[in-house]
């Protein structure tokens, strides 16, 4: 996806991500997932972690600690797991077609 779409679909993603902040705690979760997943969704040409970090002018550590030591709240995961529903893309209000195509990888952890 080129910056374009992102900026475009970006309020309908940020509400999507905001389903998961009961399983994550911290706010700064939350603007890490976003960036991880924002990046993923990018054009860059690497999608790792360094390149993500850089292009969003945060420290690749913080990112790579997020990802690698976040302890997901299973019982939230459920929660939102069972209430998740999918909502059309739209453009100005009026549904348009939209295709998109990502990888989301979670680990769950004891």
């Amino acid at each position: 996806m080129d910056a374009e779409t992102i900026l475009r679909i970006k309020p309908t993603l940020t509400r999507f991500l905001h389903e998961f902040e009961p399983c994550m705690g911290r706010i700064t979760n939350r603007r890490h997932l976003e960036t991880y997943v924002a990046g993923q969704l990018s054009d860059l040409q690497r999608k790792s972690v360094e390149p993500i970090a850089d292009a969003a002018g945060q420290a690749p550590r913080t990112l790579q600690e997020f990802l690698g030591l976040l302890r997901w709240d299973e019982a939230a995961v459920r929660e939102v797991k069972r209430s998740w529903r999918l909502v059309p893309g739209t453009e100005n209000g009026k549904p348009v077609k939209m295709w998109g195509q990502f990888a989301v990888t979670f680990k769950l952890t004891d």
